[in-house]
């Protein structure tokens, strides 16, 4: 599972509209538990 590192990589990149600042931390746990990794990319289900 991605560590917050990770989730920064993903809400930091140019194309992402939100920014990982506007989740709470049960909200970022959730999120941990969506995201699913492939050949090296992160993406949330």
């Amino acid at each position: 599972m991605p560590d917050r590192l990770n989730l920064q990589k993903i809400f930091s990149a140019p194309d992402v509209k939100h920014g990982l600042s506007l989740f709470n931390s049960d909200e970022i746990n959730a999120i941990k538990k969506l995201i699913i990794e492939q050949e090296g990319k992160y993406f949330i289900k």
